[in-house]
């Protein structure tokens, strides 16, 4: 904030951030009747909330606080700067022109990495293949080997989820995502699944010494990034418990 900032603007939002972590405001009646006592309050909050949920109610509601009582200008000022706090420190968010903290993609792509290994940590072969699979792509070099190297075992990692999803009652992927009827919205999507899994069978000495005719060209590191990526976001996906709002906030 500057230092045209009106100074009683400091209590008004010592005292929402008071409200919404159900502090007694009876407590606080010094803090809240006092500029310097309540700007010195916010500057030395020692932590924050652990919940990012609750942590994003109070920089929502910091800037609906500044709009509602002292206009758009302050208001914006603040989002700015909030904005560069983001870029700077969590990629995770960004924050919207009417002051709202939305998802980034960073942070959508981070969340998806983040469920998966939540959701794999007590399945043991799953769990060992995101572990190499991670590993590989701290590697990854610009050879065909380590391209190989880095598909077989992201496709390890999908295979494993759709396993672990039907109580391994299934051995082979396909047949695990034959028996999940109650994780796609579409059997297109099911078939994607199936097309990657298919592809990376049938590329040349890939999983299997796959079909020669079918090879238009050698492999490059896009394809082992985006079968990497693929892996992750569908193996995250076939892991999922409808979690949409944890997804969106982080916490798992």
């Amino acid at each position: 904030m500057t230092l045209s900032t009106p100074d009683d603007v400091y209590m008004e939002l010592l005292e929402f951030y008071y409200e919404t972590l159900g502090y007694n405001l009876l407590d606080k009646t010094d803090m809240l009747n006092d500029p310097e006592l309540a700007r010195q309050e916010l500057r030395e909050i020692p932590s924050w909330p652990a919940s990012e949920q609750i942590c994003i109610r109070l920089l929502e509601g910091f800037y609906d606080v500044l709009n509602s009582s002292y206009g758009r200008n302050i208001a914006n000022e603040y989002r700015i700067d909030l904005q560069s706090i983001f870029e700077r420190h969590n990629l995770r968010y960004v924050v919207t022109p009417n002051g709202k903290i939305g998802l980034s993609i960073q942070g959508l792509l981070v969340s998806l990495l983040l469920r998966l290994k939540k959701s794999v940590e007590e399945k043991r072969i799953s769990k060992e293949s995101l572990e190499q699979l991670e590993k590989c792509i701290s590697k990854l070099e610009n050879s065909d080997d380590s391209f190989r190297n880095c598909m077989t075992i992201a496709c390890n990692l999908l295979e494993g989820t759709a396993l672990d999803r039907t109580g391994h009652r299934f051995n082979t992927l396909k047949r695990a995502l034959d028996n999940c009827p109650d994780v796609f919205p579409h059997n297109s999507m099911r078939e994607a699944i199936k097309s990657l899994y298919d592809y990376l069978s049938d590329y040349p000495n890939l999983r299997h010494s796959g079909t020669d005719e079918n090879r238009i060209r050698n492999l490059r590191m896009d394809d082992a990034s985006l079968v990497a990526a693929l892996a992750i976001g569908y193996a995250s996906y076939l892991t999922s418990k409808d979690d949409g709002q944890s997804l969106l906030v982080g916490e798992f």
